[in-house]
């Protein structure tokens, strides 16, 4: 029985993790738990809005049963912030703003908040209440070259101050999880592991044949695919390198590029440069096809009709385009993280992070067999997801309900 199917049963065995409310004066109906979640719109996280849209669904799904209360809390004087929170479900309770920065005090209290979940390292620390905090990765300890020392100091310092100052520290994997229990011994037990879902488990998928998308793309009806923002830790050129071995083993495989094509930390725009010269260099112009960013039901639409999704990248803390690739019955070629093994065991293959070859040799054995056309993205398949979206807000949820009886954190971990 895993972690969380034991929290579960202590859950229903044992009242005292889930059944007191809020103490209200004069015998008062009791109140469930106000949890206070942080929104902040950014522009450079090309999957910040889905992946806010599938946490406040996932929490959704688990908010009732765990007693607990949620509203967003956002700048209600960003227009930006205001426009991308629109496209998420739920209601903004607001922040209360002073000079231009949050007065933290002041919204917890405005609110009658008594948890602030803080996916944004936004420093709440001042708000009076306890803070379950998200730290993605640890990516700079691992990639130093990719950061700038301001960038790796500014880190250093935001993932201390979450690890002294919060109740529990949220991580999307185990292999994150690992890396905060090394690096900060001190404070291990707040890490609590919660494996984000797909959001396509929450979405009406795209009308209309995906082949004709890929069509209007002018696209074969076989191709591979990387859906990968185009910064440099995510390794596009790797599979150009591999395309072209493979071709020169007598082995063509299509591939389509895309994702943002820009690296905020790279004001010159070298990585978009470097994978268009990669391309050329290697002779594969009209074979490797970069697309860019794309609407996103276009996007879903390639990743239906795609024969195999690639992902090259050099470090992720859990893998939202994995997540999608599983959710729509697609075959997978990792790259050899751990992360990428806990996450999608069932891969064809894995190959190294600097091994063109390995994974030339892993589309030569695969790509002759590999079907075209719609993968298994039926109905029914989607709900079976569901139950993973399920158990990542009973997660969370559950751990901001410990939070609010000023409990240690839940110890649970979701399914992958």
């Amino acid at each position: 029985m895993n972690l969380f199917a034991n929290l579960l049963k202590r859950q229903r065995g044992c009242t005292a993790l889930l059944s007191p409310m809020i103490e209200t004066p004069g015998g008062a109906e009791p109140s469930p738990p106000r949890v206070g979640v942080v929104y902040k719109n950014y522009p450079g996280w090309g999957a910040g809005i889905g992946f806010y849209r599938m946490f406040i669904r996932s929490l959704e799904m688990a908010a009732g049963e765990c007693g607990i209360e949620f509203g967003m809390l956002a700048d209600r004087t960003d227009e930006k912030t205001m426009r991308s929170l629109k496209q998420l479900p739920g209601a903004c309770w607001g922040q209360c703003v002073r000079h231009g920065q949050p007065d933290w005090a002041e919204t917890a209290a405005a609110h009658r908040l008594d948890v602030i979940i803080d996916l944004y390292n936004s420093s709440p620390w001042a708000a009076g209440v306890p803070v379950i905090s998200w730290i993605p990765d640890f990516q700079h300890i691992h990639l130093p070259e990719y950061f700038t020392p301001e960038d790796i100091a500014h880190r250093e310092k935001s993932f201390a101050q979450q690890a002294e100052h919060s109740h529990a520290v949220l991580f999307s994997s185990e292999s994150a999880a690992s890396d905060y229990r090394r690096l900060y011994p001190a404070f291990a037990d707040k890490a609590v592991v919660a494996r984000f879902p797909s959001n396509l488990v929450f979405e009406t998928l795209p009308s209309g044949n995906p082949a004709e998308t890929a069509a209007a793309y002018h696209l074969p009806p076989k191709f591979a695919m990387v859906a990968n923002q185009f910064w440099t830790h995510k390794n596009h050129q790797l599979v150009i390198q591999a395309a072209a071995l493979a071709k020169s083993a007598g082995v063509t495989v299509p591939v389509v590029f895309t994702g943002l094509p820009s690296d905020y930390r790279d004001p010159a725009n070298g990585p978009t440069s470097r994978i268009l010269q990669e391309i050329a260099r290697n002779g594969l112009s009209g074979q490797v096809v970069p697309l860019g960013q794309i609407p996103y039901a276009d996007l879903i639409q390639l990743m239906r009709a795609c024969s195999l999704i690639i992902q090259p990248s050099r470090f992720e803390g859990w893998s939202t385009v994995v997540q999608d690739a599983k959710t729509l019955g697609r075959p997978l070629m990792c790259s050899d993280l751990d992360v990428h093994r806990e996450q999608a065991p069932q891969a064809l293959g894995f190959f190294g992070c600097a091994a063109p070859r390995e994974l030339a040799d892993l589309l030569g054995r695969f790509w002759p067999d590999l079907s075209e056309g719609q993968g298994d993205d039926t109905p029914e398949r989607l709900r079976g997801h569901l139950k993973s979206a399920r158990e990542y807000g009973m997660v969370t949820a559950l751990t901001a309900r410990s939070a609010a009886n000023n409990r240690p954190p839940a110890a649970a971990s979701t399914r992958r």
